[in-house]
Protein backbone atom coordinates (compact mmCIF):
# COMPACT_ATOMS: atom_id res chain seq x y z
CA UNK A 1 0.00 0.00 0.00
CA UNK A 2 1.42 3.35 -1.12
CA UNK A 3 0.38 5.35 1.90
CA UNK A 4 2.31 2.75 4.21
CA UNK A 5 5.70 2.18 1.67
CA UNK A 6 6.30 5.24 -0.04
CA UNK A 7 9.62 6.33 0.46
CA UNK A 8 8.37 10.10 -0.91
CA UNK A 9 6.63 11.68 1.86
CA UNK A 10 4.16 13.70 -0.73
CA UNK A 11 3.55 10.07 -2.21
CA UNK A 12 2.41 9.23 1.23
CA UNK A 13 0.10 12.26 1.59
CA UNK A 14 -1.44 12.10 -2.25
CA UNK A 15 -2.42 8.44 -1.34
CA UNK A 16 -3.70 9.47 2.50
CA UNK A 17 -5.73 12.01 0.36
CA UNK A 18 -6.85 9.37 -2.40
CA UNK A 19 -8.51 7.14 0.24
CA UNK A 20 -11.38 8.71 1.22
CA UNK A 21 -12.39 9.33 -2.40
CA UNK A 22 -11.82 5.79 -3.00
CA UNK A 23 -15.14 3.37 -3.70
CA UNK A 24 -13.67 1.81 -0.15
CA UNK A 25 -13.21 4.09 1.68
CA UNK A 26 -15.09 2.92 4.61
CA UNK A 27 -13.68 -0.14 4.91
CA UNK A 28 -11.73 -1.24 7.88
CA UNK A 29 -8.35 -1.92 5.89
CA UNK A 30 -8.65 2.06 4.66
CA UNK A 31 -9.03 3.46 8.18
CA UNK A 32 -6.98 1.50 9.70
CA UNK A 33 -4.27 2.36 7.32
CA UNK A 34 -5.26 5.83 8.02
CA UNK A 35 -5.09 5.64 11.34
CA UNK A 36 -1.29 4.22 11.35
CA UNK A 37 0.04 6.91 8.96
CA UNK A 38 -2.08 9.66 11.74
CA UNK A 39 -0.24 7.99 14.35
CA UNK A 40 3.07 7.07 13.22
CA UNK A 41 3.80 8.83 10.24
CA UNK A 42 7.10 10.84 10.55
CA UNK A 43 5.76 13.56 7.76
CA UNK A 44 3.71 16.18 9.04
CA UNK A 45 1.45 16.41 5.77
CA UNK A 46 1.28 12.99 5.90
CA UNK A 47 -0.55 13.11 9.04
CA UNK A 48 -2.47 16.29 7.96
CA UNK A 49 -3.67 14.38 4.65
CA UNK A 50 -4.99 11.21 7.10
CA UNK A 51 -6.67 13.52 9.16
CA UNK A 52 -8.56 15.09 6.55
CA UNK A 53 -9.62 11.56 4.68
CA UNK A 54 -10.59 10.35 8.54
CA UNK A 55 -12.60 13.26 8.60
CA UNK A 56 -14.45 12.85 5.17
CA UNK A 57 -15.16 8.84 6.50
CA UNK A 58 -15.89 9.59 9.92
CA UNK A 59 -17.04 6.65 12.20
CA UNK A 60 -15.76 5.44 15.68
CA UNK A 61 -12.08 4.46 15.13
CA UNK A 62 -11.76 7.45 12.89
CA UNK A 63 -13.25 9.69 15.87
CA UNK A 64 -10.49 8.67 18.43
CA UNK A 65 -7.98 8.94 15.88
CA UNK A 66 -9.07 12.47 15.37
CA UNK A 67 -9.37 13.42 18.82
CA UNK A 68 -5.56 11.84 20.07
CA UNK A 69 -4.07 13.95 17.11
CA UNK A 70 -5.83 16.82 17.96
CA UNK A 71 -5.16 16.52 21.60
CA UNK A 72 -1.14 15.31 21.71
CA UNK A 73 0.55 15.47 17.76
CA UNK A 74 3.71 17.74 18.55
CA UNK A 75 2.69 19.68 15.00
CA UNK A 76 0.35 22.18 15.16
CA UNK A 77 -0.54 21.99 11.62
CA UNK A 78 -2.04 17.99 12.67
CA UNK A 79 -3.68 19.32 15.81
CA UNK A 80 -5.72 22.01 13.55
CA UNK A 81 -5.96 19.84 10.66
CA UNK A 82 -7.60 16.78 13.37
CA UNK A 83 -9.90 19.47 14.77
CA UNK A 84 -11.33 20.83 11.19
CA UNK A 85 -12.09 16.76 10.58
CA UNK A 86 -13.96 16.28 13.69
CA UNK A 87 -16.05 19.54 12.97
CA UNK A 88 -16.35 18.54 9.04
CA UNK A 89 -16.85 14.99 10.35
CA UNK A 90 -20.69 13.18 8.94
CA UNK A 91 -23.10 12.81 11.84
CA UNK A 92 -23.38 9.28 12.66
CA UNK A 93 -26.48 7.86 10.85
CA UNK A 94 -29.44 7.38 12.79
CA UNK A 95 -30.69 3.90 14.23
CA UNK A 96 -33.68 2.47 12.66
CA UNK A 97 -36.81 3.37 14.04
CA UNK A 98 -38.42 0.88 16.28
CA UNK A 99 -42.27 -0.15 14.80
CA UNK A 100 -43.68 -0.38 18.38
CA UNK A 101 -42.62 2.44 20.72
CA UNK A 102 -41.09 1.40 24.01
CA UNK A 103 -43.79 3.01 26.19
CA UNK A 104 -46.29 0.98 24.26
CA UNK A 105 -44.67 -2.28 24.04
CA UNK A 106 -46.00 -3.52 27.67
CA UNK A 107 -49.74 -3.96 29.14
CA UNK A 108 -51.61 -1.53 30.25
Amino acid sequence: MVLLDAASPDDRARAAGALACSGRSTSGMVVQALVAALTFDPAPAVRVAAARSLGRIGGGRATAALVDAERFDLTAEVRVAASRALIAMPPPRPLPRRAIPLAASGPR
